[in-house]
């Protein structure tokens, strides 16, 4: 298709000097956003709150300001009437440290860990710079973020999914939809060529729509009108999107996850009407055989879409489609897992039995119409069946006779799954069966690790065994990948990849270990902080050598890749193979960036997008898993990361000078070889017309008067509301966005919530579970030494109230399910000092006259400020 050989061209481009620079820009960006938003959430007690505000504020204009001078540099020398990537990257990072500001004024002045409202207001201030930029990026991040704002208000997504709420999920469905709609017409303004706002949004637009039956509708007096839009409404959905995607604006992907949405539709459906949690004879095998075909028969519609668009491809891999099989695969095998433990059946007879009928399928012809959808699956699920034999032999795991049995029955069972890799050539096939026989070798390799049949022992061995394996699984992925790009071998490809997503999926569980794990002490210095970094970051700390090959990795394809690139000195391509490898070493093997990395710039070497897209998100998961691992504080994690976004950054500009001189010199003796005169620069500045000096400067202006409003306000009631104390018990979480907090539970919300009782039984509230949040007043009153009780309560502002000092009005509201809030009910604090706030006893607040309350600090047993 025309328009993916469009996105290869752009994505990799001719050199690999511009794709590493741009590569650097992007990650740059991407470094310094997450290095400010780290900083804000460590809460850092070196500057006061008025030089952090403010500094931020500055640190906001600061991008913007780098935004113009890049689209002035952009349109002076080009005249062009769209942004370059300068500034589109430095508006981008101006939208993130918006967040990052709302956040700190949040933290400042402890307005409470409710993120939902930060994430609104946060969404209403980006499209200023969207529409300054118009960019797939900015706009991922709008949609991100309203999203986020959407659910953290719900705080329940999955709960969405259930008939109890869809009226709920209709709303959230339409809205994105919405959204989907704007993304659609304006996708070549977003510069969008690989659709990914689009596909983003298509995942919530469906989803919620599942519609799970949760047991409960059926008491409620809307059951039938819900139960038929359960049925109706995805069946409409998918006809409409499939026909749109499919005939107007042809998009795989969102075919694929349109097959994939209905066959958990059937599969939701039929648990429900066949009775599932009855256990009745037979339903297992007729709920996997209705998804199977539903699947399959979506499958075999892409497939003939794509034959028919492409008719010059003939059989070409068409990635959406093999996503979708291995997901399907996978649910389908656990149906059949749990109708064969019902039913008392052998497992490994079971699979033994759906091999050979897959083989004789396969190789009788029989199942040429379904792309080998029927003898595949059947195949992958006989594998299955074998894998969870194993099961069988689990207890006294570690027993000689056991671990030997264990051990041949694994190689036996990995054998096969070779077997059926190089007898069937669906994609998907291959890539299911190498990863079960990968894993395979990996639980036998962990027998010889474990020691005794103790929990410890066994996490500890399975920690030593994924920290070692991951360098050599990388290191054969990327020898895989490029041997079936270097050679055209594409049956290696599958094996490349589930090579990759082992070393990925063991990355994540040896991140996830590391996020259990205390770190270094708080560093209340810069050097001492710099020290702590470097001391945390011995990539050879746990013995590892292996972990040095990982290291090496990505400036390995980067030299590779130069080697040969005409115009580029070999003291450059040196230079950045250091540069790289300088950068990887400082990483260490904390986390799994590193291998993100090598994922990316696998990607260019191999022409392969898809990996490219695989290697993005994984650097993208692996730094949000990066902000909640123990081992470095917040605050060295903040350095770590503005640090290397900084580098990032300026490479990015050094590079793009250097390169931009060289071009300069070659199109002027292009243009005296023509006698062609270059265009004048201010004829090229006089044609430069956009919305990005306006938008950007509403932006900056609605941007700072939010921040600086909230600032004043808040100042205000703190300087001049009266002073309560209110007894409280705290404990210890951490925010998304804000740092570490004590979440504060108040005696004053208990009477609250008593009152509120008697309340909603006198008025008979027969949905008082459901209830909207409404607003109350409490009437305090003040004792001598400065702590409130309660007195009573209002549903309207009490006017006739004594000013003697010793009676305040504070707001309240109640919600859902009898809860009751103040003000503020977290105080954010530095991290590691938890135990020192974890002393207070008191919450002290400031209230302004019409009832409006700030937290203003914690106090002691003895009312002494912490």
């Amino acid at each position: 298709m025309q328009v993916q050989d469009d996105n290869l061209k752009y994505l990799f481009l001719n050199k690999w000097q511009g794709f590493l620079v741009f590569l650097s820009l992007v990650a740059g960006v991407s470094f310094a956003s997450s290095g400010v938003i780290t900083w804000v959430a460590a809460n850092w007690d070196y500057f006061s709150s008025l030089q952090k505000l403010y500094g931020i504020q500055l640190l906001f204009i600061l991008a913007c300001l780098i935004a113009f001078w890049a689209y002035w540099r952009h349109t002076r020398k080009n005249g062009a009437l769209k942004t370059g990537l300068g500034s589109q990257g430095a508006l981008f990072l101006a939208a993130v440290i918006t967040g990052a500001l709302l956040a700190l004024i949040g933290q400042v002045y402890q307005t409470g860990a409710d993120p939902w409202t930060l994430f609104a207001i946060w969404s209403a201030l980006i499209p200023f710079f969207l529409l300054a930029a118009p960019n797939a990026a900015i706009a991922l991040l709008w949609c991100v973020v309203m999203n986020l704002a959407w659910q953290l208000y719900r705080e329940d997504f999955w709960g969405m999914l259930s008939r109890e709420y869809y009226y709920q999920a209709l709303m959230y469905a339409g809205f994105n939809l919405l959204l989907l709609v704007l993304a659609e017409c304006n996708i070549v303004r977003l510069g969008d060529r690989f659709r990914l706002v689009p596909r983003f949004l298509g995942f919530f637009c469906l989803w919620p729509l599942l519609g799970m039956d949760d047991g409960n509708i059926y008491d409620t007096a809307t059951s039938g009108l819900t139960g038929l839009l359960v049925w109706v409404i995805p069946v409409l959905v998918f006809a409409a999107g499939f026909r749109y995607y499919s005939r107007k604006r042809v998009d795989y992907f969102m075919l694929a996850n349109l097959v994939g949405f209905l066959s958990a539709v059937v599969l939701v459906r039929s648990i429900s009407f066949l009775g599932l949690w009855r256990m009745l004879d037979g339903s297992l095998f007729m709920i996997a055989s209705l998804v199977l075909l539903t699947a399959g028969m979506g499958v075999a519609a892409i497939n003939r879409l794509y034959r028919k668009n492409n008719p010059d491809r003939g059989h070409k891999s068409l990635w959406p489609v093999h996503l979708l099989m291995v997901c399907v695969v996978m649910v389908v095998s656990l149906l059949f897992v749990l109708f064969l433990a019902i039913m008392n059946v052998s497992f490994l007879g079971s699979g033994i039995s759906l091999l050979v009928i897959a083989s004789v399928i396969c190789f009788s012809g029989k199942d040429p119409g379904q792309e080998g959808v029927v003898s595949g699956s059947l195949a992958l699920i006989g594998l299955g069946m074998m894998a969870v034999s194993l099961l069988e032999i689990h207890n006294d795991f570690f027993r000689p006779d056991k671990v030997a049995v264990l051990r041949l029955q694994a190689s036996a069972i990995a054998a096969v799954s070779m077997a059926v890799y190089v007898m069937f050539r669906q994609v998907w096939v291959r890539f299911l069966s190498a990863t079960q026989t990968i894993g395979l070798i990996l639980l036998v390799l962990y027998t010889f690790m474990g020691g005794d049949d103790s929990y410890g022992a066994a996490e500890a061995a399975f920690f030593t065994l994924s920290l070692h394996a991951v360098p050599w699984l990388a290191l054969a992925s990327v020898v895989m990948f490029v041997g079936a790009h270097q050679y055209e071998h594409n049956a290696l490809r599958p094996l490349a990849w589930a090579l990759a997503v082992n070393a990925l999926v063991l990355t994540v569980l040896n991140t996830l270990e590391l996020s259990g794990q205390s770190g270094v002490e708080q560093a209340f210095g810069p050097v001492d902080m710099f020290r702590a970094v470097l001391a945390g970051l011995n990539p050879l700390k746990a013995g590892n050598w292996g972990n040095l090959v990982f290291q090496c990795l990505p400036a390995v394809l980067v030299f590779w890749g130069m080697r040969k690139q005409e115009g580029v000195g070999r003291w450059f391509t040196w230079l950045v193979a250091a540069l790289v490898f300088v950068l990887c070493l400082y990483w260490g093997n904390d986390n799994g960036v590193v291998y993100g990395l090598i994922l990316v710039l696998l990607a260019y070497q191999c022409r392969d997008w898809v990996l490219g897209g695989t290697g993005a998100i994984a650097m993208i998961g692996f730094l949000w898993m990066f902000y909640y691992q123990m081992v470095l504080s917040l605050l060295q994690k903040s350095f770590l990361l503005l640090g290397t976004g900084l580098v990032l950054l300026t490479v990015t500009v050094t590079c793009r000078h250097w390169l931009r001189k060289g071009r300069e010199e070659h199109d002027m003796e292009t243009a005296q070889a023509t006698e062609t005169p270059p265009q004048p620069a201010s004829v090229a500045a006089a044609k430069a017309r956009g919305l990005l000096p306006l938008m950007t400067v509403l932006g900056m202006v609605s941007v700072l008067t939010v921040a600086n409003w909230g600032i004043w306000t808040h100042e205000a009631i703190l300087r001049t509301g009266q002073r309560v104390v209110l007894a409280l018990a705290p404990v210890d979480p951490r925010s998304l966005m804000q740092g570490d907090y004590m979440s504060l539970n108040f005696e004053l919300v208990n009477h609250l919530r008593t009152a509120a009782q008697a309340t909603q039984s006198a008025n008979k509230d027969k949905d008082a579970n459901r209830q909207k949040p409404r607003q109350g007043f409490a009437i305090l009153s003040i004792d001598d030494k400065g702590v409130a009780s309660l007195a009573g309560v209002s549903q309207t502002y009490p006017s006739m109230i004594l000013a003697d000092g010793k009676t305040v009005i504070m707001r309240y509201k109640t919600g859902p399910f009898g809860t009751v809030s103040l003000a503020s009910h977290e105080y954010f604090f530095p991290e590691g000092q938890g135990s020192h706030f974890a002393q207070a006893k008191y919450g002290e607040f400031r209230v302004r006259k019409d009832g409006k309350a700030l937290l203003s600090g914690l106090l002691d047993e003895n009312l002494n400020r912490l």
